[in-house]
């Protein structure tokens, strides 16, 4: 699909990762660590600072980054994954790499930057925020615009009818336009729309507001399947496929074309 976008999250900018190919970080029998980490843990002992410290290979980052694009092939668009340690130097190095403009953002201090030091960013919600966080990142958004289009360039995510008129309240107070996405459940069981007929509902309340809502599309997080090695054939994996495809086929029917949307999953 057009839009349609692949989250990976082994590229999430997480303060708990080190990233090294799979090659360097198997496991050896009998040790602690194995060659790769004992290396880099003797390293720290001997020149470090005495402190925590967050030890990227660029390297293997970049080594991941390839693998990862290459996986997704060029047909599909996958997110970078801004959650825990915001560091625009770090991000700006993967996103050139990676060669894409589409982020994950899970918080109101990062989307305000991501505003200031993005100005093309493709920023899709990872998760619902409090229509509060909303007011605060408007506030200083509209003192910093610097190109970046927050009407156009951002999709807050929608996982209730009361977030939902909360949202709408807040863009007419504002006089602003918010691109909606909506969190589907999709066997996960941790949030979200839970059956298609909840979607038609919240899609009158859109339609009926034009000037301040519109659809911009799904996200459906589905890492319970991780390490099963499943392929599509799986019952775990059919099963979250037709009730992905139930709530894409509410927004067919609702005269969206899927193609134009962004279907948001884990990959």
């Amino acid at each position: 699909m057009k839009r349609r976008t692949v989250l990976q999250t082994a590229t999430a900018l997480s303060s708990s990762v080190l990233w090294a190919p799979a090659s360097f970080a198997s496991h050896a029998p009998k040790q602690a660590h194995n060659p790769y980490f004992s290396k880099l843990n003797s390293l720290l002992r001997d020149q470090g600072p005495g402190r925590p410290v967050m030890l990227i290979d660029r390297q293997a980052l970049e080594h991941n980054v390839k693998a990862i694009s290459a996986s997704v092939g060029k047909t599909k668009t996958w997110r970078v994954v801004v959650k825990s340690l915001p560091s625009v130097p770090l991000l700006r190095a993967v996103m050139q790499q990676a060669n894409t403009d589409a982020l994950m953002v899970f918080h109101q201090p990062f989307l305000n930057e991501i505003a200031r030091s993005f100005p093309n960013a493709d920023v899709l919600l990872g998760k619902p925020m409090p229509v509060s966080a909303v007011r605060t990142f408007f506030r200083g958004y509209k003192k910093r615009r610097r190109g970046f289009h927050a009407e156009q360039q951002v999709q807050w995510l929608i996982d209730s009818k009361t977030r939902l008129l909360q949202y709408q309240a807040l863009a007419r107070e504002l006089g602003v336009h918010m691109r909606l996405s909506f969190e589907i459940d999709v066997g996960l069981h941790r949030g979200g729309l839970i059956t298609p007929a909840e979607l038609t509902e919240l899609l009158q309340i859109i339609e009926g507001d034009p000037q301040h809502l519109s659809v911009a599309g799904l996200m459906g997080y589905e890492p319970h399947l991780t390490g099963l090695k499943a392929d599509l054939n799986h019952p775990a994996v059919k099963s979250v496929l037709e009730i992905y495809t139930s709530f894409v086929e509410v927004l067919a029917s609702a005269g969206f074309n899927p193609q134009e949307l962004t279907l948001n999953g884990a990959g």
